[in-house]
């Protein structure tokens, strides 16, 4: 399995933070710009991230 890093990036104006993730990650994991994701801490400085399917909450466009 092979293992990505991502940088959080942070909006000053706003305070969100958000990932830029690479291309071939997004080619695999059939997501594309806009793809929701659900955030799992694995309690070791990691982060699981899984497409979420049925979400329900706050959303925020970060291509407008």
């Amino acid at each position: 399995m092979k293992k990505y890093v991502a940088v959080v990036k942070h909006i000053d104006t706003t305070d969100d933070l958000y990932l830029i993730l690479p291309d071939d990650l997004l080619e695999v994991m059939k997501w594309k710009e806009g793809t929701i994701v659900k955030w799992t801490d694995n309690k070791d400085g990691s982060w699981h991230l899984k497409k979420c399917d049925d979400f329900e909450g706050e959303y925020h466009d970060w291509t407008a």
